[in-house]
Parts: structure tokens; C-alpha cells; sequence
């Protein structure tokens, strides 16, 4: 559990006894299915965010990671 950053509960443990014991494959096809999933949806968002800070020809950074990296330094939240 703790290498997937799941806190440990009581109903959380009793589910991942019940994933691990494999007594449910109903269960586990479904948190399978669920934990592919969010993986595909990680995936997909840190490409997003490297398409939205790069430039797509040369894949130096563009304006837009300039300008966020400036505010953080700068310790500012104001945008244009």
C-alpha cells in the first residue's frame, strides 16, 4: 500500500487484502482496469503539460514556461 501512497485505513486495508488474496476477480479486473487507467490519464496530462511549455519544432522552451518560471522566481501570481 504504502508503495502506491495509499493510506492506511482500516476499509482500505480490508480492500487491498481482498485485491492481494485474489478471491474477487471481479474486483481485481476492475481495480486493474481503474489503476491502467489513471496511468493513461497521467501519461496523457505530463504530455500535455511538456506540449504546453515547449516549442513543437525546435522543443526549446516557449513563452509560456518563461513566463511561469519568472513568476515563481519573482513570487508572484499575477497573470496576464
Amino acid at each position: 500500500m504504502v508503495k502506491y501512497t495509499i493510506a492506511v485505513t482500516p476499509s482500505n486495508y480490508a480492500l487491498w487484502y481482498t485485491y492481494v488474496s485474489g478471491n474477487h476477480l471481479k474486483l481485481n479486473e476492475k481495480l486493474n482496469s481503474a489503476y491502467q487507467e489513471i496511468s493513461r490519464l497521467q501519461d496523457e496530462l505530463a504530455h500535455s503539460q511538456q506540449a504546453a511549455t515547449t516549442d513543437a519544432l525546435t522543443g526549446l522552451l516557449n513563452k509560456g514556461s518563461f513566463d511561469a518560471d519568472i513568476q515563481l522566481l519573482c513570487g508572484s501570481d499575477h497573470s496576464k
